[in-house]
């Protein structure tokens, strides 16, 4: 017997119509939870992701309340950051988490599911929380300031570190659960923010697997579209074109395969580097790799199905704890994937433990561009590769497997698990 119905609030940074995985994915939850009776209510931004402008249709206002396919969505007003930098996040993160915890305080939660921006949104908003005593099962995709610092954008021992580290030592410490995207980044929040297990889930991020048809043929209408020969190698980046996907790693891979005339690099995506990469390719004559934009998630996976293989990048160590959701999505399109990460980082071990690929170090064009060659050289080889990654996806990392384990967390943390008397086990998903 079904417990009863709980108001369950969703403080999502983005939500759809913005072409984001993780706008997606609090979607999925709330239509999830919605299914199962409950009351649901989204807090978002103003949709302008990727490029930082507001979508047609949409004004500047203090808020504004519609239904989103039967979903009621309260978007709060914010900053635009329409360049990547980290003053223009920082204060569009703020902004939304001063509007988005004032409507949170108004409002009365049974339980808050909190997939928004580190740190200043997530901290206002356990703060709303915790005044008003609602229970809150926080998502947490990277690590602050622990990020920050690999990327050399802050000392990481330096006092606006700290106090970063006091922002989310306070947020994850006030959840009732802890969401990991990974078992290493699980085990790091245990030991680092002296958190007791029971309350740190591994759920890792999922993609509809649905979208992701098996067998789509790589010489299909992408190809055609786009005037790309079915005899090109075709090694493709697809997801948002930023700074910390490595852009500048291609463009230098690019250079050093000049005299590979039949590989051709592929950049399927739009984000706050798109029109630098086009000038770079423009500037530096390079004629093997193409930037195609928009990429609307009904086409990802026809585009991805061009691809002989698929590109990782991931600056520097950002890669270490976490799953990147274009690399379920690649693994999904039954294509092998050549990442550049680090050998210790979670990427690198999903690709070896699906045996989906290959794994070069970070930052290393002429390893990239050696490993695209021999790629190039064992065609043969590549559709096993992309057959198993495809399983070990679907076994791991599939929506229909994780989306029910989360909504059954967030039930429980509202008081009402699913059924009466049942305990709900998702301390370790992958």
């Amino acid at each position: 017997m079904r417990k009863a119905t709980l108001k369950i609030g969703i403080v999502s940074a983005i939500f759809p119509p913005e072409p984001v995985v993780s706008a997606a994915t609090s979607q999925d939850v709330a239509q999830c939870l919605r299914d199962r009776g409950h009351e649901v209510r989204v807090l978002t931004s103003f949709p302008n992701r990727p490029a930082g402008v507001l979508y047609r249709g949409y004004s500047r206002r203090p808020w504004l309340r519609e239904k989103m396919n039967g979903i009621d969505v309260l978007h709060t007003w914010h900053l635009l950051s329409k360049k990547s930098t980290f003053f223009s996040r920082a204060a569009e993160n703020l902004t939304f988490g001063v509007s988005s915890s004032l409507a949170l305080a108004l409002h009365d939660f049974d339980v808050v599911y909190v997939n928004t921006w580190p740190l200043f949104s997530q901290f206002l908003t356990t703060l709303a929380a915790a005044g008003r005593g609602i229970p809150l099962v926080v998502s947490v995709q990277d690590l602050y300031p622990e990020s920050l610092a690999l990327k050399g954008l802050i000392g990481a021992r330096s006092w606006l570190a700290r106090l970063m580290y006091r922002f989310d030592e306070f947020v994850v410490g006030r959840a009732r659960f802890v969401i990991a995207v990974s078992e290493g980044m699980r085990e790091y929040l245990i030991s680092s923010r002296r958190l007791i297990p029971e309350k740190v889930i591994n759920i890792p991020n999922w993609q509809d697997d649905g979208l992701f048809p098996a067998g789509l043929p790589r010489d299909g209408a992408f190809r055609k579209r786009h005037g790309i020969d079915r005899d090109k190698f075709v090694c493709m980046f697809a997801g948002s074109v930023t700074m910390s996907a490595g852009m500048e790693l291609y463009l230098n891979t690019a250079a050093l395969l000049r005299c590979r005339p039949e590989i051709l690099l592929v950049i399927a995506g739009d984000g706050s580097r798109r029109k630098w990469m086009e000038q770079q390719i423009s500037a530096r004559r390079l004629h093997n790799i193409m930037v195609v934009y928009p990429l609307l998630p009904k086409d990802v996976s026809e585009t991805q199905a061009a691809a002989d293989v698929m590109m990782l990048s991931l600056t520097g160590n950002t890669a270490q704890n976490a799953a990147p959701s274009k690399l379920i999505a690649y693994l999904l399109s039954e294509r092998p994937v050549v990442a550049c990460v680090s050998k210790e980082s979670t990427p690198a071990r999903i690709i070896s433990e699906a045996g989906a690929g290959f794994v070069v170090e970070p930052d290393r064009p002429e390893m990239l561009a050696r490993a695209i060659v021999e790629c190039a050289a064992n065609k043969d080889k590549l559709g096993e590769m992309g057959r198993v990654g495809r399983r070990y996806a679907m076994e791991r990392f599939s929506r229909s497997v994780l989306l029910p384990r989360l909504c059954d967390l967030i039930e429980k943390a509202g008081g009402s698990s699913a059924f009466h008397g049942e305990k709900t086990n998702v301390q370790k998903i992958a």
